[in-house]
């Protein structure tokens, strides 16, 4: 804490109260980080008064945000560990779990279709996950077509029937994206 926080604090009568942050626990994809903030009672504790150890440095790390309002847990491998952060004096552990990379983006290649009746264009889906890695996820993602009537999926390819416009959609949890379908 520093020297004005702390005569604040003890003016507040948090002197006695302890160390805590404003999660108990981080649960986070590889890839992915969140905020943490810590405070001594109701007083908030700057990040540059906190020390922090981790158990297990290759599944976590810890750094200050870029704004220096808060610090920042990074899942770096997957598993879990603690990391305990320590000020003014005081100490708190938290449990930290990362899971697999989530996905956080979808595509639908081609970005749209133009399909004569009766012929067929090739679809896939390609997704981007927590750790900014791309791969095919064309068998994995639920497909769905707005009007079946215009156009229809036969495996991984679609399939123009009647001429107009639909929507061809991608789902991969809660994850979608959609394109534009012209059947001519």
């Amino acid at each position: 804490m520093t020297r004005l926080a702390a005569i604040a604090c003890l003016l507040a009568g948090c002197l006695d109260a302890e160390l805590s942050a404003d999660q108990a626990s981080v649960e986070l994809p590889r890839g992915a980080g969140t905020a943490v903030r810590l405070s001594i009672g109701s007083q908030p504790v700057a990040p540059s008064d906190v020390t922090w150890l981790v158990d297990d440095p290759t599944i976590v790390a810890v750094a200050r945000t870029s704004d220096g309002e808060a610090l920042r847990v990074t899942g770096l491998g997957e598993g879990a560990t603690a990391v305990h952060f320590g000020a003014g004096g005081r100490v708190i552990d938290m449990p930290a779990l990362v899971d697999p990379p989530a996905i956080v983006g979808l595509w639908i290649e081609p970005v749209s279709f133009t399909v004569p009746t009766g012929g067929t264009v090739d679809i896939r889906a390609t997704a981007m996950d927590t750790t900014s890695a791309l791969r095919d996820v064309s068998d994995a993602t639920t497909w769905r077509l707005m009007d079946p009537g215009v156009a229809r999926l036969d495996d991984m390819a679609l399939v123009g029937a009647t001429p107009g416009s639909t929507m061809l959609q991608a789902a991969l949890g809660d994850v979608h994206a959609s394109a534009p379908v012209t059947v001519y």
